[in-house]
């Protein structure tokens, strides 16, 4: 019929966009307009509101450490503090953006964003059409992911190194050319500087590619699927010795970019020796001291908790990988066991470490889902699919977003474990007050307990007359006093000039529910009570127990309320002056 606009199957025709290079990228209209769908959904997840939340304890060092290298500070690796890149980083943006909240998150929020837009440069042609958006729309949902790619520890990094590796693994055995070596050795190197455990990492991956060339090299070419990825991976490992230049080049990049960030850029030639040592025997130590300690099982209901698509699905594709194997589902499963496993003997475990086994777990069921919509033909099954998937992703947006954006500073979840009090910034508008009141801005005087130096050494770096005590043996004389709730319970009768109020530093989630589970006393968690408050926290997010908290008391010195009420101290103030 004349002028009639839809056209058949308009939606599958394909649109054809030239890359740099000269490469054409060929995708169906659907497939595009998902991928942009995608994308906005991942910008909108990832940048807004980064400033809106109190550092935690661990980002204001961090922070603070990268301000202190961006104004000439020398950088000294630590282990405790992780590697270098994250404060090189962070310190390079806080000189072309100026330093801040929102700037110190930058980094984590951009290698957040990469970590979901590096799949389908990567790995399209192994989780398949529908695998690879699959896979992004649920990292991208994710709750871990989502959280702590708003959070400026180093995890997100070591994330996005990761997916780089494996993904050039993967595409070495598809088309085993140099660049994907060097991208090897970069992404190894890179998170050797970012995090120790770039040994997990690395064990993983080389003892699974010991155990497919021995594979390869005992077994005899067959006919099937076996046979094929015999010959893939002969033809790759045949490859690599051919071209010992490129192996060369790929470990030069690995040793040059440990060398050059653990010597801070050549300024200290020690470091280099010294960070091979300490990121390794940093280990036993972590082990021995259980520093974040969790049970056994954390990881596991981690997943079950917040990553319900990752963890069902994922179970299927293990399943359906080990029926059915092939090189790509088989990686996939053997690094999320071992992960899983390593990851949950190790002495430190924590939310913020749950990112590397759900990663692999979270690839796997976007596969198994990808390869068994591509296996149904009746239309039927491809609806009940979709309609499971639509479901466990919304689930997981359901937690993930709430946690994120409305409660994210408050450790009702477990995932935000502890987290800096909202009191903080409100001592922090109290403080800025007091110094427009006084004249005085950012030098008024303030003293700060020992317990509360972090995270208030990151808020008050601009502050040229912060005292940050070892101890409190005395009472102090400057105009703001921090004090732990120790130190005014034994000194604070004595600050007589003083009004003073109780306020929270951080609150962390009560883990000492969980951590009491044994074998035993399974059972019990199906009590009425017990059974309920499951309930409550997987469908509410109430938590089982009262939040614990460590807590502070911020004196404010009477002539500070002369002139009006500072916050809180509204109803102490004004302030009558002493008779002459």
């Amino acid at each position: 019929m004349a002028g009639a606009n839809p056209v058949p199957g308009y939606w599958s025709q394909p649109v054809r966009v030239r890359l740099p290079g000269g490469r054409v990228l060929e995708r169906a209209r659907w497939e595009m307009l998902l991928y942009a769908a995608i994308v906005l959904a991942l910008l909108a997840t990832r940048l807004p509101g980064l400033d809106l939340r109190a550092y935690h304890h661990d980002e204001s060092i961090h922070a603070k450490n990268s301000w202190d290298i961006m104004r000439g500070a020398g950088y000294r690796y630590d282990p405790v503090y992780h590697g270098p890149f994250q404060y090189y980083a962070t310190a390079a943006v806080f000189r072309v953006f100026g330093d801040g909240d929102f700037a110190g998150r930058i980094v984590p929020a951009l290698l957040g964003i990469g970590t979901v837009l590096a799949l389908p440069w990567l790995y399209r042609e192994h989780l398949g059409r529908h695998g690879t958006w699959l896979a992004m729309t649920a990292i991208t949902l994710s709750t871990g992911f989502m959280y702590f790619s708003r959070f400026a520890r180093n995890d997100i990094y070591v994330a996005f190194w990761t997916v780089l590796l494996f993904g050039a693994l993967l595409r070495f055995f598809d088309e085993p050319r140099r660049r994907w070596v060097l991208l090897v050795g970069a992404s190894l190197g890179l998170t050797f500087v970012t995090k120790e455990n770039v040994y997990i990492t690395g064990f993983i991956f080389v003892s699974f590619l010991a155990l497919l060339g021995l594979w390869a090299w005992q077994t005899s070419p067959a006919e099937g699927p076996a046979g094929e990825t015999r010959r893939k991976v002969g033809a790759a490992f045949a490859a690599l010795g051919r071209d010992p230049e490129g192996v060369a080049y790929a470990l030069l990049l690995f040793v040059g970019i440990i060398f050059l960030f653990m010597t801070s850029f050549l300024t200290y030639l020690p470091g280099f020796r010294e960070g091979i040592i300490k990121s390794f025997t940093v280990w036993a130590d972590i082990h021995s001291s259980q520093r974040v300690n969790q049970p056994w099982f954390f990881y596991f209901i981690f997943v079950a908790a917040y990553e319900i698509f990752a963890v069902l699905l994922g179970l299927a594709g293990i399943v359906q990988a080990l029926l059915r194997p092939r090189l790509f589902p088989l990686l996939l499963v053997y690094w999320t066991v071992l992960s899983f496993f390593i990851y949950s003997v190790a002495g430190e475990k924590a939310a913020w470490l749950s990112l590397h086994p759900t990663l692999p777990l979270t690839l796997l069921a976007a596969w198994y889902v990808g390869d068994r919509f591509e296996r149904i033909r009746g239309v039927a099954g491809r609806v009940v699919l979709a309609v499971v998937v639509v479901v466990l992703l919304g689930w997981t947006a359901r937690v993930s977003v709430p946690v994120t954006f409305l409660r994210g500073d408050v450790p009702k979840d477990f995932v935000i474990y502890t987290q800096t009090s909202r009191d903080v910034l409100e001592t922090m508008e109290v403080i800025e007050e007091a110094g427009r009141r006084t004249g005085e801005g950012l030098g008024i005087p303030i003293f700060l307990h020992a317990e509360t130096h972090w995270p208030y050494a990151w808020y008050l770096r601009d502050y040229t007359a912060a005292y940050y005590a070892p101890n409190m043996t005395e009472p102090p004389h400057q105009q703001i006093i921090l004090a732990s709730d120790v130190a005014a319970r034994e000194i604070g009768y004595q600050l007589v000039d003083y009004v003073g109020i109780e306020m929270k530093l951080r609150e962390w989630f009560p883990e000492g529910v969980y951590k009491e589970w044994r074998w035993a006393t399974m059972l019990d968690l199906f009590s009425d009570g017990n059974l309920a408050k499951l309930g409550e926290f997987y469908f509410q997010h109430e938590p089982p127990d009262e939040m614990g908290s460590s807590n502070f008391v911020m004196y404010v010195h009477r002539d500070l309320l002369q002139s009006g009420p500072l916050g809180r101290f509204t109803a102490l103030a004004p302030v009558a002056p002493a008779a002459p």
